[in-house]
């Protein structure tokens, strides 16, 4: 397991982070990915089987910052794609709100549906990005 996940680790590490990957990150809608996202999927990957093996044997999860808001951060990215198909009037939105964050504070995120076009709204700066250029 320790070869492997260095090998991955190496493979990773020696990509250009902004040029193609070899796959997409289907499950965000994209046929089309860069190294950083697939890199991003991949530790979401690991940090899910790890969270599920965890919870089998009934030890505590690394819920840190550190390595939890990542896995967050990429699962989001996906939610545009995912709810872009759902019915709902021009205006509705969906907000998520992480941990610890107050409405006096706006920690989150929003994403609205539009007639035309999906948008996320980063709550911290409370600015509109077009879906395409919330990715770095």
């Amino acid at each position: 397991m320790q070869v492997a996940s260095q090998l991955l680790a190496e493979g990773h590490r020696s990509r250009d982070p902004d040029a193609s990957a070899p796959y997409g990150v289907s499950w965000a809608g994209e046929e089309k990915s860069s190294n950083w996202f697939d890199t991003a999927r991949e530790f979401t990957e690991r940090w899910h089987h790890q969270r599920q093996i965890r919870l089998a044997v009934n030890k505590p999860g690394i819920m840190t910052r550190e390595l939890y808001y990542p896995v967050l951060d990429c699962f989001l990215r996906a939610l545009p794609f995912t709810y872009g198909t759902v019915s709902a009037k021009p205006g509705t939105y969906v907000q998520i709100n992480r941990p610890g964050g107050s409405p006096k504070s706006r920690s989150g995120i929003s994403f609205r549906k539009r007639p035309s076009r999906r948008k996320l709204l980063g709550a911290s700066s409370l600015k509109a990005i077009d879906r395409e250029s919330a990715l770095p």
